[in-house]
Formats: structure tokens, sequence, C-alpha cells
């Protein structure tokens, strides 16, 4: 089993256990280097830049223009599908075992090197099948959209060498050589200083519903505000600080002033918590945070203007003890006994006063509460029982749909990403959101047809419609934003339904959403 025949098997399905399953037998079967190489551009690890300009070059000139080239590539929604669809050779027979990866990579340096790199790269594409041509350009641009998450990559890798996730995640940052030996190294026995440098799963937490209170006694629950940062583990072993995320991804290099500030703690230390943009003396909106999210050099500037914090919540491990199994309220004892950051207990006599602390969480920069059992364990997953998020009711918003572009996969065709806008002071129509999630594929269909009849102008993929539909969106958060004409920025926005009912005089107008922004300030 080769690369493109992974490719193929991870295609034809949507199931996780499918493609962990397509992973594994790939991994077993297939050359060493092949899958070396192969784990790592699934994983983001590409070892060439892509040249998307020479990419859309080489189409428009084999169709010999540019609209058409354009607009097949609109149709299609990805770049390399397009120019695999457009140049193949469908006599070709697809190769599912000898390597290729390395091979193409090679042809890649060469086809850049050519005198002329379209000609050349078009040349390259007519001898081969449309999937082997997309799975090479892929190794080129990045981008897969699989439903290969790096998760995924790394269970099944679990699963061949029978080590944890985490263990493999780890080996994964420290030794990337691709050779016939890579897959035995990481088959290799934890030692006792991996165990320590390596995170454990995550505790989740489920949904609190508001019925819960009248079964349960609230002295039984440690409350806490539930943090609208970036959850991580941050772990201090042989004198090295390492950040995990919850997906089990090492972000350590993204927050240089955490690792810093990190040299007070003892060694052999585990810590669960959030990360935050702490400004003014609290925590600033997501938003905040976002500007300091996979960047490959973190500036000084940056981290003068964006201070991030790690705010932790619960100790997991100490001098090489592991505390998963104290309860709760031991762990929370011993981590106040650390210099760092701590997320605060909540004083809560009754269910009534809780529900007071939540509606008022957003005085604090925090998105609701966390409920978690005092006597509680540590485990990974949601245990029932174990934690609780309350989070504050989501805002909405009716709003007006004012652009739309086309999907990607299997709603390439269909228009589905919106891009809503609200009358500005003067009149003028201004964007305050884009949604592409919340609608039915039927109503999508019916409004998709609406769309088509009533496009005023395209620009490529883009099409501006009359501003007639109105949807109520709904959004976890809003923060002032000097990047948008609006002023501000939502989090997470999504459709909930089209407001028929409603005409454009009824559509929310900006003091809607200042009200919304001083409410939860």
């Amino acid at each position: 089993m080769n690369f493109v025949a992974l490719i193929a098997a991870l295609d034809q399905t949507t199931k996780t256990t499918a493609k962990h399953d397509s992973l594994v037998e790939f991994i077993q079967q297939g050359d060493p280097v092949e899958v070396a190489l192969g784990c790592a551009h699934l994983l983001g690890h590409r070892t060439l830049k892509g040249h998307r300009a020479l990419l859309r070059q080489t189409g428009i000139e084999y169709l010999g223009d540019e609209t058409l080239f354009e607009a097949a590539y609109a149709a299609v929604g990805d770049l390399a599908e397009t120019l695999s669809l457009l140049i193949n050779d469908p006599d070709a027979i697809l190769d599912r075992t000898t390597p290729c990866i390395s091979q193409w990579l090679d042809e890649i340096v060469a086809i850049q090197a050519a005198g002329s790199p379209s000609q050349a790269l078009i040349a390259q594409l007519a001898k081969c099948t449309a999937l082997s041509n997309w799975t090479f350009l892929k190794l080129w641009t990045g981008g897969w959209r699989l439903g290969v998450s790096q998760g995924l990559v790394t269970q099944a890798l679990a699963t061949v060498t029978g080590q944890s996730a985490s263990v493999i995640a780890e080996r994964l940052i420290d030794d990337w050589s691709a050779d016939g030996a890579w897959l035995s190294r990481f088959s290799q026995p934890v030692s006792p200083e991996e165990r320590q440098r390596s995170p454990v799963p995550f505790c989740l937490a489920q949904g609190w519903q508001a019925d819960h209170a009248g079964t349960r006694d609230i002295a039984d629950y440690i409350v806490e505000y539930k943090w609208d940062g970036i959850r991580c583990q941050l772990i201090r072993a042989q004198g090295v600080t390492r950040l995990w995320s919850r997906g089990e991804q090492d972000i350590t290099h993204q927050f240089p002033d955490v690792v810093a500030a990190s040299i007070a703690l003892p060694e052999n230390c585990l810590l669960d918590g959030e990360l935050l943009v702490i400004q003014d003396g609290q925590p600033a909106p997501f938003q905040a945070l976002q500007t300091r999210l996979n960047r490959k050099r973190v500036s000084v500037a940056l981290q003068h203007s964006h201070p991030v914090q790690f705010r932790a919540y619960d100790l997991l491990r100490l001098d090489g003890i592991d505390y998963r199994n104290n309860p709760l309220s031991e762990r929370r004892a011993i981590l106040t006994t650390l210099t760092v950051d701590q997320s605060p207990a909540l004083t809560a006599a009754s269910w009534e006063a809780v529900e007071r602390t939540r509606s008022e969480a957003a005085t604090v920069g925090a998105e609701g509460l966390m409920l978690k059992a005092r006597n509680g364990l540590y485990h990974g997953g949601r245990q029932h029982g174990l934690w609780w998020k309350w989070k504050l009711d989501p805002m909405t918003a009716d709003v007006v749909l004012l652009y739309a572009q086309a999907g990607h996969g299997r709603r390439a065709r269909l228009y589905t990403d919106y891009t809503f806008g609200i009358r500005g002071e003067s009149g003028d129509w201004i964007t305050v959101a884009k949604a592409y999630s919340g609608l039915t594929d039927t109503e999508l269909t019916k409004i998709d047809r609406w769309i088509r009849q009533h496009t005023i102008e395209s620009f490529g993929p883009v099409r501006q419609v009359e501003p007639r539909l109105v949807f109520e969106i709904a959004f976890e958060g809003i923060a002032a934003s000097r990047r948008h004409k609006s002023g501000i920025a939502l989090r997470f926005p999504r459709i909930l339904r089209l407001r028929t009912d409603l005409g454009l005089d009824d559509a929310d107008q900006l003091p809607h959403f200042h009200a919304l922004l001083k409410a939860r300030r």
C-alpha cells in the first residue's frame, strides 16, 4: 500500500474509525520511508514550499483562458483538485503499491527549476490519473481536507506502536528522521524521563442543565469561572517547559512568555489550565488571543501588546507523584502552594448564588462557570458527574445576507458560505459576520437557488446579492475591533434560522451590538 492508495481509502469514507483503520494499514504495510513522509505531510510538515501562483498559471495556460479557469476553480472550490481534473490521463492505471512520495518530491524540485515550470507541470500531470495528480499537487500545496486531523494520525501511530498518543506526539517533535528505522524508534518502550515529559488525557466537561440543581447538593461541588482561552497542560520536567493543547499538539513555541514565567515552578510538575491574554489585569476576549496563535515567530512587541498567561486550575503531577487519583479538593490544596496564577474557587452557598455569579461572569472576562465534583478524580474524556460547564447564554442578532460563496467538498456546488451585514449610521451596508453552519441541506438548496436568482454582481467566486433576506445568528462572544469597518468582531457566529417574518427595517443595527458589547464587559 502506497500513499496514493491511502489517499484513495481516506477519500472514500467519512467515518473516523474507517480512516483510522486505513492509516493503520498504511503504516503497517507501506514502505517505511514512504510511511514517514506520508505521515509528515498529513501532519502538516511540508518539505517543500507550495507555489499556488504556479498552479493557477498552469491551469490558465492549459485552457488558454483565465476567465474559464477561474470559473472552473470557483465550481470545484480547490486549486489542486481543479488542476487534477483538468489535466490527467484517463487511460492511466492507478499504481497502489510502488512508493511514490520521494520520487514526486524530486520531480517537484525539477519542475520548479525548469525553464518553463508551467509546461513542465502540464507534462507531468498529463501522464497520470486524476487522483495521483491531486495527491502530487497536495504534497506541494498542503491543505489535504480529508477529515484527517493531527490527532487521528497520532492515534493510528499509537495503535501500531502500542504507545500512548501523547508519547507519540512527543516523539514526533523530538525525532522526525524519515528513514527505514523511523517506526522502530517510535515503538521503543517509554523511559521514566520520557513519561515525565508527557501530557495525560484531558478531563472534559459536560453541559450543565438548569434542572440539575434540584437533584444535587451545592456543597459537593467546587465552582470556578469558565475562562475563554485555550485549554492547556503545562509540563515542567528536566529543566524544560512544554505546553500541550487539548488536541495533544505541542504549542510551546507560540508562547515564549509563558515558558519564561514557568521557571519558578518545581521540576516534574504537570498542571492543567488555560492560556489567556491578560490586559489591564483582566482576561481579554478570545479575539485577542487569536493574534498569538499559529505563529512560527512571536515578536517581542506582540508579547508586550498581547501578553499571554497560564492560569492553572488543577495539579496532576508533582515531584514524580501522579495525583490524578486524589480528590479534586486535595489536588487544589497542593496547587495553592505553587507560584503560578490560579483560577479561584468561588463562594457559592446556594444554587441561587451560583446563578447570580454566572450572570456576572462576563464582568471578569469569563464565559460562564465550571462546576467540578469536590471529591472527583481526574479521568480522561467526559466522565458523568465529574466536570460540568455552564456557559452564558449565546447572544443573537438579526442580520441581512449580503454576499455568498460556494462551499467546499460536497458543498462545492452550492452557495453555503454567507457574509451578513447591517446598515451603518450613514445608511450604507457594513459586514458584521461570516457563517456557514446551522441550516439543513434542504434549506441550503432553497437559499442557493435564491442567491443565483438575486445576484447583483460577482467578484470571482463571491456573489453579491440583493439585501433582502434576514437571518437570525447566534454567537458566543463579541469584542471591539479596529480591523473591521463595523468596529466589532463576533466569536463563533452560526445561523439559527431564516427570518421570513422580518423585513430589512426589522434587522438589528449597530446600537444593538454596542449594547451587547457593553453588557459583556
